[in-house]
């Protein structure tokens, strides 16, 4: 034991030799510089935590540098495993996080986190431990979050990890953390080998069904934390603050800072639709309820529907039993009875039927006349009915008797497609849902990369995956791949009055990229003129929900979220389908803001300001910095009190 008093710090301390770890705090001495002190203690930081050397030598670097060393500290911190921080800034990067690889540069040293978010958002962030012995029963906690407008509920906040996982990276699987969950022993890496299914190599522990709260559990190496903060309805705009605690058995408690800004507007609705292929069998009401209220909170108000109306049993009266049930449990989630439903697989009313008789034809007209006066009544406006999947040429002319027959019922027709259809049925087609080039750039890299770990550290600085929206907005520049002139198909299209999506940009699970799914989900969007996405697909449709416990049969690449027995499990490119809708959103309400501020002839410097500003909005931008940006010009448009900081 020291012979110092408690309390007392030495600058050399008594146990010379003990060999024990030791902390180091700086002090006010003279005689070195700042940024040097900083460095030293830095670096004696980092040594601490990989080797065990003795007090002697710490104790004579600190005299060097001007550090002492706090024996209290020492004494009491012996026996505690030490861990390092790492705050993870954006959290949804093209970076993959990989427990078996160094940690990337959006991860960096920390223990502070700042957010922003509006009313009834939700905001995400990361945050990393790391350690080089196993911490046991490792815990996060949320506390209230408080500020001058009053409290935010620890409930607020949701802690979950991101889970490492082995599944389809590319055309080969690979490890890294990808699936958010409450509890990290539901889902375990039973094996890794190059066999289909790759996801097979996982298995749920037990029934599939998570906990509602973050569980403990040890940490060997290192774990990812997700939180995700819920934004009250009624929160006061102001700067909130608050901490996580991180408890272990075997470790001091560490504190976390989170700090909340909440503007002091609302956001508006996204000028675009957010759709997906929801391509899945027939399961519970209760997984049903559960999948369509995680659509709803991901921004996902209105998925494709691969079942509707029916034939009844006479074999010729439609039945719109079933049909009924589905919307009521999508009304119950949240999704509004209103705007359009888009049908896939429609039973008697098939868009891609071909050829039918004339009879046939009368026939398909007065069975969509039927739905189409059913569906309005509900209050949905329009039904389009789904043609032939990726149909080309000769095949799409076969289908027009078909959907001229479904027009003049008062349905609408949709086409999924590569981009060539136009000089074929542009004039018909009432909205097109098209492929997106930016996946051509990955998938070359895919076959040129040796492994998915080569390819995981290098997919994040790819052009098209850096500038993923630029693939869209100037083809010419990439006529490696012959793609379509997508500027010039949208204009064609919107001439006809017509609307046209994507999808297939990228694929929903595939290359470990989550911040390309937001990117192109807002400012993808609104820079190439789109009017919605469906992308494919929610989840896969070759493979049923896990009921039981065991292995994984799931097709990760082509699936934003993984099915359990009862309710979904959020992946990143999930998260990131939300961030995209959000940035829809702050975008939506600071264009109203400016037209409200032209409409009362207000403040017109600062309109003209914002508006060349957005016109500057380059196609890579830091997404954060130009929600945050968004968020001050909105500020200082609507005459609000400034709440939001300038982007860094």
């Amino acid at each position: 034991m020291s012979s110092f008093p408690a309390g007392r710090r030495a600058l050399f301390p008594p146990n010379l030799a003990s060999g024990s770890k030791t902390n180091l705090r700086p002090a006010a001495t003279r005689g070195i510089g700042k940024a040097a002190k900083i460095a030293m203690e830095y670096c004696m930081n980092k040594i601490r935590h990989q080797y065990t050397i003795s007090s002697w030598f710490v104790g004579t670097i600190a005299a060097l540098s001007g550090l002492v060393v706090d024996v209290e500290m020492c004494e009491a911190d012996r026996t505690k495993t030490k861990y390092q921080i790492y705050v993870i800034d954006p959290p949804l990067s093209n970076h993959a996080i990989q427990e078996h690889r160094p940690l990337p540069p959006v991860c960096q040293l920390g223990t502070k986190i700042s957010l922003m978010a509006c009313r009834g958002e939700h905001e995400p962030a990361s945050f990393v431990i790391e350690t080089d012995r196993k911490l046991e029963e490792v815990l996060v906690t949320a506390g209230p979050l408080v500020g001058q407008a009053g409290a935010i509920p620890p409930s607020a906040t949701d802690v979950r990890v991101v889970q490492s996982c082995w599944l389809r990276v590319t055309d080969f699987p690979g490890r890294m953390n990808w699936v958010l969950l409450h509890d990290p022993g539901l889902l375990k890496i039973v094996y890794e080998r190059n066999d289909e299914p790759y996801t097979g190599g996982m298995s749920f522990t037990r029934k599939p069904v998570d906990t509602d709260t973050l569980q403990a559990a040890d940490v060997a190496t290192r774990q990812q934390f997700w939180l995700t903060v819920r934004v009250p309805e009624d929160a006061g705009a102001g700067v909130y603050r608050g901490t996580l605690s991180i408890t272990a058995a075997n470790a001091a408690t560490r504190k976390v800072s989170l700090e909340l800004t909440v503007p002091g507007f609302d956001l508006r609705p996204p000028q675009f639709e957010y759709s997906v292929f929801y391509a899945t069998e027939r399961h519970s009401d209760e997984m049903r309820l559960n999948v369509y209220k995680n659509m709803a909170a991901h921004g996902c108000l209105n998925p494709n529907m691969y079942s509707s109306v029916e034939l009844a049993e006479d074999g010729v009266t439609l039945d719109f039993k079933e049909f009924a049930h589905e919307l009521s449990l999508r009304e119950r989630a949240g999704m509004v009875a209103s705007g359009p439903l888009y049908l896939v697989s429609s039973g008697p009313i098939n868009a891609g039927t071909t050829p039918l008789t004339a009879a046939e034809l009368v026939q398909l007209t007065e069975r969509v006349e039927q739905t189409v006066a059913w569906a309005r009544k509900r209050g949905y406006a329009d039904l389009y009915f789904m043609a032939a999947d990726e149909a080309t040429g000769q095949k799409l002319l076969d289908q027009r008797p078909t959907w001229d027959a479904i027009q003049r019922g008062g349905g609408k027709i949709f086409i999924s497609n590569f981009g060539g259809f136009f000089p074929y049925v542009g004039d018909i087609i009432d909205l097109a849902v098209i492929t997106h080039p930016s996946g051509n750039p990955i998938d070359t890299a895919n076959t040129r990369s040796s492994s998915p770990d080569s390819f995981l550290a290098d997919v994040a600085t790819l052009p098209g995956v850096v500038d993923c929206i630029d693939w869209i907005l100037d083809p010419a520049t990439h006529n490696t791949f012959n793609p379509p002139d997508y500027p010039d198909l949208i204009r064609q299209v919107h001439g006809n009055g017509s609307k046209i999506f994507t999808y297939m940009d990228s694929l929903a699970g595939g290359y470990g990229i989550p911040e390309v799914q937001r990117r192109l989900r807002g400012l993808g969007l609104w820079k190439a003129g789109l009017d919605g996405t469906m992308p494919w697909s929610y989840h896969h449709f070759r493979v049923l929900p896990h009921t039981e416990a065991g292995p994984l049969h799931w097709s990760n690449f082509h699936s934003f979220v993984l099915r359990g027995a009862e309710a979904p499990f959020d992946t990143l490119s999930w998260e990131a389908y939300r961030e995209g809708f959000d940035d829809a959103r702050y975008l939506a309400t600071l264009q109203h803001a400016i037209e409200s501020r032209k409409e009362a002839g207000t403040n017109q410097e600062l309109v003209a300001e914002t508006e060349a500003w957005l016109e500057e909005v380059a196609t890579d931008v830091d997404l954060d910095a130009w929600r945050r940006a968004m968020a001050r010009y909105t500020e200082q448009l609507l005459g609000l009190p400034a709440t939001v900081t300038p982007p860094r």
